[in-house]
């Protein structure tokens, strides 16, 4: 560093003060061909998860928004020479932070290594470490195309401009291997036309997409994050859900191609049409059941979803045998999210709803149906079973130790459980959640348990019995 008693004044370069005041206006970059984290539709508009977010920042915060979106490396190079203010999200490297300040964690990364289906022969194994000619595709100046000179130095690398380009080169069968994100691979992959085309081999790393500027930007990294950080959990949860269900279509050659396959198989044999046919309609009914169960799960922790819990909700309603109701809410987990990141509380949601799972009866449904809410119901239980079953599940979900690295947390939940000794009318997922934030107020980590009378009576001011 030059001193300010030796240098020549024309060697001094003062940089601005950071803005400490919201700014009117933030143009914000990232890739163009990012499916689906941020993208340019076939009308020139922005698109994606991350866009979503930032225009809910906008919103938020009366902000003007500006996209801009370019290939990756253009990307990073708007925000180093001033041209964008802030990067959309990318993931923390030691060559990135030599010249931007990181913020707040949007979201977490899961990223494998992929294997092309036309090349099953390829010893994967062989190729990260250079020994036979399998090329690995990564976008150029990607944290994958870094982790990968970082972890496989001798491996046979191909860039490209962006992850469009690299799924064009897979499909056009240029490379064997690529690395990407699981939810680009998939999204990419449900627009092929083989929903089979390649698969994961091998993990490489799981890492917070973080907010990013120029180290000598004005602008407050700082203020930026905790005006980031207000957006709410539900919303958060809407823009996961909304681009993390991919819609399945029939590929359009599906008709001509049918009658094409008809026809040649009438000429050479009708037999092989039969056999066909009965094929494609087993692997279609297959292929349908595994969409409706999709659309009924949870992504994250693979347990139902909030849809499917009110199915089953309403199919109780008038009914004539005991029902029990439990709404679970984990406690001070927002806290979890700020002060590990995301992705270590998208683990905790998972190893709770593996413990969910080990406890509860077979006949139990379990779902969850908020950002750290899971709900329960039950059949044919009398009101002693049902009331020490809400106790264990509450004395279980306690006993979750997550260790991961250096971190070791203990889990509490706060649990509303309802017991309908049965139903002349439709169960109501308010009563239970009544309960839940009952147990909340009264300390956390414990069970508010009522009879659906006394439930409805606590409605009127008659307080309910509580664990």
């Amino acid at each position: 560093m030059i001193s300010p008693t030796s240098a020549n004044p024309s060697d001094i370069v003062l940089e601005p003060p950071p803005i400490t005041t919201q700014p009117d206006k933030l143009i914000v970059v990232n890739s163009k061909a990012w499916k689906p984290y941020s993208y340019l539709t076939a009308d020139g508009e922005p698109a994606g998860i991350l866009v979503d977010f930032w225009r809910e920042y906008g919103r938020l915060h009366n902000v003007d928004i500006e996209f801009y979106l370019t290939d990756w490396h253009e990307s990073l190079q708007a925000v180093k020479v001033g041209k964008a203010d802030v990067h959309a999200g990318l993931v923390y490297s030691e060559p990135r932070d030599q010249f931007l300040d990181f913020g707040s964690a949007i979201m977490a990364l899961e990223t494998e290594i992929y294997l092309s289906k036309h090349a099953v022969t390829v010893n994967v194994s062989q190729a990260l470490l250079g020994e036979n000619k399998a090329e690995v595709g990564v976008v150029r100046d990607s944290f994958e195309a870094y982790k990968m000179n970082k972890i496989y130095p001798n491996a046979k690398i191909k860039s490209f401009d962006n992850n469009e380009l690299m799924f064009q080169a897979v499909t056009q069968k240029q490379i064997e291997l690529f690395v990407a994100d699981s939810l680009v691979a998939n999204f990419y992959l449900s627009l092929t036309e083989n929903r089979d085309y390649y698969f994961p081999v091998q993990h490489l790393y799981d890492q917070d997409i973080r907010i990013a500027v120029s180290d000598n930007s004005h602008h407050s990294i700082e203020l930026i994050s905790e005006r980031f950080d207000q957006i709410s959990d539900a919303e958060r949860e809407r823009i996961h859900y909304r681009w993390s269900q991919v819609e399945t279509v029939y590929p359009k050659f599906f008709i001509p191609l049918s009658i094409l396959l008809f026809l040649v198989a009438v000429f050479y044999h009708v037999r092989s049409l039969k056999r066909t046919v009965i094929l494609k309609t087993q692997q279609l009914k297959l292929a349908n059941e595994q969409l409706k169960e999709l659309s009924l799960t949870d992504p994250l922790t693979q347990v139902h979803n909030r849809r499917f819990f009110m199915e089953q909700l309403a199919k109780n309603d008038y009914c004539q045998y005991s029902l029990t109701v439990m709404i679970l809410d984990l406690d001070d987990f927002k806290s979890i999210n700020d002060h590990y990141g995301h992705c270590f509380g998208d683990h905790v949601l998972r190893s709770v709803a593996q413990t969910l799972k080990s406890v509860l009866p077979e006949q139990a449904t379990l779902a969850r149906i908020g950002g750290e809410e899971f709900a329960v119901i039950i059949s044919h239980l009398n009101e002693n079973t049902s009331r020490q079953l809400a106790e264990k599940v509450c004395r279980t979900v306690n006993q979750v130790h997550i260790k991961q690295q250096e971190i070791e947390l203990v889990v509490s939940c706060s649990l509303g459980c309802v017991f309908y000794s049965s139903l002349n009318c439709s169960a109501e997922i308010n009563d239970a959640d009544q309960l839940m934030y009952r147990a909340k107020s009264q300390g956390k980590n414990q069970v508010c348990f009522s009879h659906a009378m006394a439930t409805k009576e606590l409605q009127q001011g008659i307080p309910e019995r509580a664990l």
